[in-house]
């Protein structure tokens, strides 16, 4: 058996969720540093900081969500159903605050919907393409474990 092999048969689910994890983070950086954010990043002490406190809001959202788990057999439509619902209560929630009269500096509704939109589409692109690879190692026969069960009922063991 090759290298290669013996470590994907090995990979643990953990790494699953850290790429996810890595993958969310990247492309959360990528809309926020290519969009047009320079008057948030003004009020702002430096573009990093602002950049890591939206993105780590977001990242442990989607793991109360828990938008994170490693499983195989995760569903593709309920993980984008979860996104949608995430990235709706984020825009509702932003937009209460801006319709209630709350200051959040120079954030305004168009720059909310201008991260949400690139962000929803990136997040669901990442998890299509990592569960189809994990999908077509799984029907290769890589991560499968074989079971024998001995028994029916409270008599299987």
């Amino acid at each position: 058996m090759s290298i290669f092999k013996q470590i994907l048969l090995k990979s643990p689910k953990w790494l699953v969720s850290w790429a996810l994890l890595f993958i969310d983070f990247i492309s959360m950086y990528f809309i926020l540093s290519l969009s047009a954010f320079d008057e948030i990043v003004i009020f702002y002490s430096s573009k990093y900081i602002f950049i890591l406190f939206i993105s780590s809001l977001i990242i442990v959202t989607f793991w109360k969500f828990n938008l994170y788990s490693g499983d195989a057999s995760v569903s593709r439509y309920s993980e984008i159903e979860k996104i949608f619902i995430i990235s709706f209560m984020i825009v509702v929630f932003g937009f209460f605050l801006l319709g209630a009269g709350i200051s959040l500096g120079p954030i305004k509704a168009s720059s909310i919907v201008r991260f949400i939109v690139p962000m929803l589409v990136l997040c669901i692109t990442n998890r299509l393409l990592i569960r189809a690879v994990q999908k077509k190692l799984l029907k290769s026969g890589f991560g499968q474990h074989k079971v024998i069960i001995i028994g029916s009922g409270k008599n299987a063991y």
